[in-house]
């Protein structure tokens, strides 16, 4: 089998009521550059694909394949949410470590029916596969996906599902790098798999939304300075300190000597001299000030404001 016998089972698979299938020991490539202009990718990533529009599928053989960390990574995409495959049989393929990443990702979640996984005789990936842009533990980043490729269009069908599961949908979290329109992806209204293009390229930064946690300290840390003044009598700039992402800390500067900084929670002070715990009282970094002989930060507490002090003693000193 090549592209054009893969593709033609692919497009079966939809209607099949097929219980079991095997295509053991078809790693031929043939078919993947007959010509120049056609991609090179291994053909049976097109069969995977369409497993997702099966809904019959107990079983699948795909024994010495060839089937690399790309591939996985397509059957990955392939498998989620499909209702009836137990038993995967994928003994004597280049997995790698990515691969087998993919396959054991495809059989954890509760939801997935899989049951039996057999993978003997895998080996390190060769040079045949091709390179991923999707990362699991950090999805966040720009993209540029070829969707002529399989496994590019799993990429996208992955952004979609954590788009929808995270932002409600409609490709917010999306920043495309050209202006609209923009592309307008579907759902199959049968089984629920988003629908892409298998063609065309799509440039695009992907931003992984907050979590309601870090929605709340971004707001915390946002909150605008009221007139009032610190201990050395100057006026604290009206300058709030923000933070979009994870854990910022101020680098120390001015007069002083020591590293020092504050995380975007307000809840602690790293400094030289140790932590300073301000988890007591729900504080709120405001803003600091550096002069000739100290530098200050300046909290919001419920029991009033006060600052703190660099690179002196760490102690809270309360604001009149």
């Amino acid at each position: 089998f090549g592209m054009a016998g893969f593709t033609a089972m692919a497009a079966v698979l939809r209607t099949s009521r097929l219980k079991k299938l095997s295509f053991s020991g078809n790693s031929s490539m043939l078919g993947t550059t007959a010509k120049l202009a056609q991609p090179s990718f291994h053909p049976i990533q097109l069969l995977i694909e369409g497993v997702q529009s099966n809904t019959s599928l107990e079983e699948i053989n795909l024994s010495g394949c060839g089937i690399g960390p790309d591939t996985a990574f397509v059957m990955e995409d392939a498998l989620h949410g499909h209702p009836c495959i137990t038993t995967l049989i994928l003994k004597d393929n280049p997995l790698g470590e990515v691969g087998l990443r993919s396959i054991v990702r495809c059989i954890l979640p509760e939801s997935s029916p899989v049951a039996s996984c057999n993978v003997c005789g895998h080996s390190e990936a060769d040079g045949s596969a091709l390179a991923i842009q999707y990362r699991m533990a950090q999805p966040g980043g720009m993209y540029r996906l070829n969707l002529t490729y399989p496994h590019e269009r799993a990429t996208l069908r992955l952004l979609l599902r954590i788009d929808e599961r995270a932002a409600g949908g409609g490709l917010k979290s999306f920043r495309f790098d050209t202006g609209p329109p923009w592309p307008a992806p579907e759902k199959d209204p049968r089984l629920g798999f988003w629908i892409v293009p298998t063609r065309g390229i799509w440039s695009f930064t992907f931003y992984l939304p907050l979590s309601q946690a870090a929605q709340k300290t971004m707001l915390q840390s946002s909150v605008m300075l009221s007139p009032w003044t610190s201990e050395a009598g100057k006026d604290v700039p009206d300058t709030p300190i923000s933070s979009r992402s994870g854990t910022q800390k101020i680098a120390s500067g001015g007069g002083g000597v020591g590293g020092g900084g504050m995380n975007s929670s307000g809840r602690s002070w790293h400094s030289a001299q140790g932590e300073v715990d301000l988890s007591t009282g729900g504080f709120i970094c405001l803003s600091t000030q550096t002069s000739h002989h100290k530098r200050s930060l300046f909290f919001q507490s419920d029991n009033g404001r006060f600052s703190k002090e660099k690179p002196r003693h760490p102690r809270a000193v309360k604001i009149a």
